[in-house]
């Protein structure tokens, strides 16, 4: 019999990351190159993929993490979302959660230092949010609670006019139909 290891005999369960920030930052940046190139809408391709990612993301976590119970609540799904897939994807946690003012059954994800921004200069309408947002849409509406989500990604500080850092402050917000509330009453 064979020494070598079948990709069929290695534990599923793997935690550690596969690859690094600078790879994964080198293949964002040339999946946006690709669809400029296209001269496609950049911002509606990366949410497309971000939304199957987030799909199939979001059966990965429960698959790896057995005592983590199925979101019935909306809230619930946000914060699911905000602590722990942000933790899988990103390291760390979102940096807040909100209610969005004047929008009903609107909420908004915050992070202050986006990864999927440090290695890319945004040009008009090539937000890379776009694929995070498409990823938490992507989760939400393969859970059940269909929802709209739209980045706005907030370079300078308006009252106070001053750059908010390095990195912009991204916020995903995410307005769910009304259904999707009306029914946890």
């Amino acid at each position: 019999m064979s020494q070598i290891k079948k990709i069929a005999d290695k534990q599923i369960k793997v935690q550690k990351p596969d690859a690094n920030l600078s790879t994964f930052g080198f293949l964002f940046s040339s999946i946006i190159q690709y669809h400029s190139s296209k001269k496609r809408n950049v911002e509606d391709e990366l949410k497309s993929m971000g939304e199957g990612i987030g799909v199939r993301l979001l059966e990965l976590i429960y698959f790896r993490n057995n005592k983590l119970k199925k979101e019935t609540k909306h809230l619930d799904m946000i914060q699911f979302i905000a602590n722990t897939v942000w933790k899988t994807l990103f390291g760390k946690n979102a940096d807040g959660i909100f209610p969005e003012d004047g929008v009903k059954y609107g909420y908004l994800i915050r992070d202050d230092n986006p990864t999927v921004l440090r290695y890319i200069s945004e040009v008009q309408g090539q937000n890379g949010a776009a694929f995070v947002a498409g990823i938490i849409q992507g989760m939400l509406n393969h859970s059940g609670f269909e929802a709209e989500v739209v980045h706005d990604t907030i370079y300078q500080d308006t009252e106070n006019n001053s750059e908010i850092s390095m990195y912009p402050a991204t916020y995903f917000s995410i307005k769910f139909a009304p259904y999707v509330v009306e029914r946890e009453k």
